[in-house]
């Protein structure tokens, strides 16, 4: 069996506090919506959307796979749908104390999730740094070093290249065109 790593433990508790949190908001999120006169189904059903949202959210955050703006989107994603509980929760609180409870278990989650989402990417940034002794570091630059080096040879033919001009100065400029015509004519 595989020890269990700091991260695995890490998400285990994040995931227990989701339910905490799910749980608990479920019925605050309900009873507002009962409050505001939508339908018993209605009621009963757009709390679960808030939590499978999050629980999507959770699942793209640490999934193989899925790049740093995808986990950025789910971390926003995660963000929005906590932001939502924790408002129906704060306005289905009937005291300042279960307000904050409420909102507590929510806040706790994206807390944990963030916390976990930083382990994981210190684990993976430390997981792709490769450790090299200095005899392997060296290697690299002695086998270069081994190369046999040879001048470049050019493809045009030796010599004066085509597009240079016999002479660095024009005879005439069109100035001294003018003035010999002026010259002729007058």
């Amino acid at each position: 069996m595989r020890k269990p790593t700091t991260i695995t433990a890490i998400r285990t508790l994040s995931t227990a506090i989701m339910l905490i949190a799910a749980y608990v908001s479920y019925g605050t999120q309900r009873a507002v919506l009962a409050g505001w006169d939508v339908d018993r189904t209605s009621a009963a059903l757009i709390p679960v959307t808030v939590d499978l949202l999050a629980i999507i959210a959770n699942l793209a955050i640490h999934a193989a796979g899925v790049d740093r703006s995808g986990r950025r989107v789910a971390m926003t994603v995660l963000v929005f749908a906590g932001t939502v509980s924790m408002a129906a929760n704060a306005v289905a609180g009937t005291t300042l104390g279960s307000r904050i409870a409420h909102v507590w278990t929510v806040a706790a989650y994206l807390l944990a999730e963030w916390v976990a989402a930083k382990v994981k990417a210190a684990r993976t940034a430390a997981a792709t740094v490769v450790e090299l002794t200095p005899a392997e570091a060296v290697a690299p630059v002695a086998a270069i070093q081994a190369l046999p080096v040879e001048a470049p040879v050019s493809p045009a033919p030796a010599g004066r290249p085509m597009w240079a001009p016999e002479r660095t100065m024009p005879q005439w400029t069109p100035l001294d065109k003018r003035r010999q015509t002026a010259r002729r004519a007058g």
